[in-house]
């Protein structure tokens, strides 16, 4: 029941130029946008190292997007281990908002 209450009280936020994604109680990061390198919208399977984002259902879930970064960022897991990433996978309840705003953010990067 926590780890839903969590995932309603904390939704994938973008704000102040940072991504801020959590998963419950099981694993959290911030991510600043400016080291977004590539996103892959869509299909692709990620490798086995690749960190999920994503809440499980009764079949199997695809991530809608898989998010390369320029450089290692940090992120805690559950009792607060800290481990460096560069690529995790998300599914959110609207992709094409998620993919406007950062397409935004990009767009936005290039013009300062």
């Amino acid at each position: 029941m926590a780890e839903i209450q969590i995932m309603k009280l904390h939704p994938l936020e973008i704000k102040n130029g940072r991504l801020y994604i959590s998963q419950g109680l099981t694993k959290r990061i911030v991510v600043p946008l400016h080291t977004i390198k590539e996103i892959e919208w869509g299909g692709r399977i990620p490798s086995k190292d690749t960190i999920r984002f994503i809440y499980k259902d009764f079949e199997p879930v695809e991530p809608q997007a898989v998010i390369h970064l320029g450089r290692p960022v940090e992120m805690t897991m559950f009792m607060g281990m800290k481990k460096d990433i560069t690529e995790f996978a998300v599914r959110v309840d609207e992709p094409e908002q998620l993919k406007f705003i950062l397409s935004y953010e990009e767009e936005t990067k290039h013009l300062t």
